[in-house]
């Protein structure tokens, strides 16, 4: 009996320091406001402690939920479209919310926006973003990287939309309205041209034939006359056959593009 609980007692024991040991390596909070999930341990727990404060402040100041993620994974292409299929998509992260992710297994990374994220990252923005953190990933400085990138969200929330920029980063879910994205960040400026077209078409027309139909008109009821000698009516049966064509796009495909959700970022 006391050898039994001994050998209970050992495995229990073991089990706590492999499940410590694992704590240690790999920290893991999701809040409303931030993640942090540092798979590849390379944050000591000062500097998570700093980062969930950041995050957090940051979440205050954007109202977007950030996330910081690290991997050991070694994606090296197409990042962006792979996190964001592979782990946000898996994840139950906020609409509205940002990731940056730093692959070290291939010593790269990537920024991920959703929402109404991705009205403020356009592709200008990311591409200032994206050699900034680049900097700081070369430097193996991703405490310092991260600060970085929360302060440059909060600038881009401060200084709005930017007008004039493209949005080509944006990464479209196949069921997505593309129209309606185009739309939503170009429809004032198609409106505007819309109605300055409209208004010089009126004024050429108008000026065209104001002079058309002023003069030498006839009148036709005093000039003429109509006689009706025969009346007939003569009418042919008429059939309508109606037959269904059934459209070929109607044959049950779905699903979204390769990179998952619509999101919006890139790699650096």
């Amino acid at each position: 009996m006391i050898k039994k609980l001994s050998l209970r007692l050992s495995a229990a024991a073991v089990a706590l320091m492999i499940a410590l040991f694992s704590t240690a390596l790999c920290f893991a909070e999701v809040t409303q406001q931030y993640a942090i999930e540092d798979d590849a341990a390379i944050f000591t727990d000062d500097q998570l402690d700093s980062l969930r404060d950041k995050l957090s402040e940051g979440n205050e100041r954007t109202g977007w939920q950030l996330i910081l993620h690290t991997s050991s994974l070694g994606i090296t292409s197409e990042l962006n479209n792979y996190y964001n299929k592979n782990y946000y998509d898996q994840k139950s992260f906020a609409a509205d919310a940002v990731v940056l992710v730093f692959d070290l297994g291939s010593n790269k990374g990537t920024v991920i926006s959703h929402g109404e994220a991705m009205d403020y990252i356009s592709d200008q923005r990311m591409s200032s973003l994206g050699s900034m953190l680049r900097s700081y990933m070369d430097n193996g400085d991703y405490y310092g990287a991260t600060f970085a990138f929360v302060d440059t969200l909060e600038q881009y929330h401060s200084d709005g939309i930017p007008t004039g920029d493209t949005f080509d980063n944006i990464t479209y879910e196949q069921k997505t309205n593309k129209f309606l994205y185009v739309l939503k960040h170009y429809g004032i400026i198609i409106g505007i041209a819309a109605i300055a077209v409209g208004v010089i078409m009126f004024f050429v027309i108008k000026s065209k034939y104001k002079h058309m139909g002023v003069s030498g008109t006839y009148d036709l009821a005093a000039n003429s006359s109509v006689n009706l000698s025969d009346v007939e009516d003569q009418f042919v049966n008429q059939y309508t056959t109606v037959r269904t064509i059934k459209d070929d796009s109607d044959s049950g495909s779905s699903g979204g593009s390769s990179g998952g959700s619509t999101h919006g970022g890139g790699d650096f």
